[in-house]
């Protein structure tokens, strides 16, 4: 009760159209119900965002149109508009990305997302014979300098590895991040992690000594913007 209002206690809420959890609601359920309830919870929350993702993707659609009209005449340079989008539009849809596993799904919709708002910031070419023809995704790429939404998603992911590991032992997310369920995993291949995922970009970085390269905040800040613009997605 608060100014004789009252007040909701929330376990989680929908912020952006995806769930976030109180960091309180996952201390109640280690010391009430356990760790594979814990588990069971994770699972839960983390299919609710994947799901997510596309009604956030087609809202951002929607609002690029909407930041970007396609009039020519609108006064806004193409480089404002590029930055409207990167500002505005696409933080909303990457939103909590740094905690993703990127399937070819996902990823093939973030491509159509990032590529249709480029090609109504850069406009069609106009050839030598006056006709006009859609920009390939090459050309939207060398535009951009190769900065497209999977990269920068990529980035972000590096960025909170780097983070969490340079998290002090005791902290409730480093304890979730080396904790291993107690469960019997399913038959078939295992599933892709996060971390496995992580490492692979590492790997691809040709980074031999990548913890004392985290330890180091320049260095690691380097490989980051490095990976931004990088041609392997």
């Amino acid at each position: 009760m608060c100014n004789s209002c009252l007040v909701r206690n929330l376990n989680s809420y929908i912020y952006l159209l995806c769930w976030t959890f109180l960091p309180c609601y996952f201390n109640t359920l280690i010391s009430t119900t356990g760790m594979t309830h814990l588990n069971k919870e994770i699972c839960r929350l983390w299919d609710s965002n994947q799901h997510s993702l596309f009604p956030r993707a087609n809202a951002s659609t929607r609002s690029t149109a909407w930041v970007m009209p396609a009039d020519c005449k609108n006064g806004l340079m193409k480089k404002s508009k590029l930055r409207m989008y990167q500002t505005l539009v696409r933080p909303v849809v990457t939103y909590a990305c740094e905690t993703w596993v990127l399937k070819e799904n996902m990823k093939t919709k973030l491509r159509v997302l990032d590529r249709k708002a480029l090609r109504r910031i850069y406009r069609p070419t106009t050839e030598s014979d006056g006709t006009w023809r859609i920009k390939s995704n090459e050309e939207l790429n060398r535009l951009i300098g190769n900065k497209n939404i999977i990269n920068y998603i990529k980035a972000q992911r590096l960025v909170w590895f780097g983070h969490v590991h340079r998290m002090p032992d005791n902290s409730m997310v480093k304890k979730i991040y080396e904790w291993s369920p107690a469960l019997r995993r399913s038959l078939g291949r295992p599933k892709n992690r996060w971390e496995d995922d992580v490492k692979s970009y590492i790997t691809n970085m040709k980074i031999t000594n990548w913890r004392d390269c985290i330890r180091n905040r320049p260095k690691w800040k380097e490989f980051v913007e490095k990976d931004k613009t990088s041609m392997k997605l």
